[in-house]
């Protein structure tokens, strides 16, 4: 009964709360790849050119691509 109720719901509130709360997430995860001078999360930091090419070019792509693109969701989202 709960999750037929769930989906009866009109309101975008907790969509849009995803979308800003990833929009920050993407921002803070994409800034630490594409700034920081060896990889967040990797075990061993491979010091190769390309390894670190890849780890800046996901760092801009969360920042400048995704983080925009959940921006747009969040604010149709708002919308409805």
């Amino acid at each position: 009964e709960d999750a037929k109720n769930i989906s009866r719901l009109n309101d975008n509130t907790y969509l849009l709360y995803f979308y800003k709360i990833s929009t920050i997430a993407s921002l803070v995860v994409g800034g630490s790849f594409a700034l920081s001078p060896i990889s967040p999360l990797a075990i061993s930091n491979d010091p190769t050119p390309l390894a670190q090419f890849l780890r800046r070019d996901f760092g801009l792509f969360s920042i400048f691509l995704l983080a925009p693109v959940q921006t747009l969701l969040a604010s149709a989202a708002e919308t409805g």
